[in-house]
């Protein structure tokens, strides 16, 4: 235990301290003021572990909770935040997650997801959850032009051969795909264009066929006919 002839009163400080057992708060709070309450590790991979200790199947909960008089759309509930340092040695912003409202109302309140990603030095909202589970990524898949479409294919052809015939290589090849350690991810955005470029190819080969078509007929029709 913290020695016992420690005697916390109001506006005192606590020296240097370690426990030698367990700190029970009984609902009390830390108040780390108006800076950052931080948790030091020197352990690779250690941190904090929040521990359920009853039999339960609910598990072990944590909360995020905004105090605002005046909650509006849009206001960020909650974020995490994940750093690391450069190669310059300053510390980065690599990427985050926050829950945003919105829908205030009472009794219809609302809430959606929003995760950033660093590209070149900056945050790029990658992709968003709506509260009706309505999931959006980025268009681009790197926060700048769209990705180039795949005219030097058939699509249609590229779409059998990877999807119905399991050729992963060739998808992985084009940047469909993205190999991993023992299978693939499927890269949502370049899917879309190559399903895109699929139809309006489609599309065009139909209509180069009726002008064919509608030539040939015009020339076996008699003269005025």
């Amino acid at each position: 235990m913290i020695t016992q002839n420690l005697i916390v009163r109001s506006r005192s400080r606590i020296p240097a301290a370690t426990l030698d057992g367990t700190l029970t708060l009984n609902g009390q709070a830390f108040d780390a003021g108006a800076v950052n309450a931080q948790i030091n590790t020197s352990g690779a991979g250690k941190g904090l572990a929040i521990v359920n200790t009853q039999d339960s199947d609910y598990g072990a909960y944590l909360e995020w909770y905004n105090l605002s008089a005046s909650p509006a759309v849009n206001d960020r509930v909650t974020m995490m935040s994940f750093w690391g340092e450069d190669s310059n040695s300053d510390k980065t912003e690599y990427g985050s997650f926050l829950c945003r409202i919105e829908n205030v109302t009472h009794t219809t309140e609302c809430g959606y997801m929003e995760w950033y990603n660093a590209v070149n030095g900056a945050l790029n909202l990658a992709m968003t959850l709506s509260s009706a589970g309505l999931l959006s990524v980025d268009a681009a898949g790197a926060g700048t032009g769209l990705p180039s479409l795949f005219d030097e294919y058939d699509d249609a052809i590229v779409l059998k051969d990877g999807i119905q015939h399991h050729n992963r290589e060739l998808l992985s090849d084009i940047g469909v795909m993205e190999r991993k350690g023992n299978g693939y991810m499927l890269r949502i955005q370049p899917m879309l264009n190559l399903l895109a470029g699929g139809i309006y190819q489609n599309r065009q080969l139909i209509e180069d066929k009726f002008a064919q078509l509608e030539e040939r007929i015009k020339l076996a029709l008699p003269q005025g006919a």
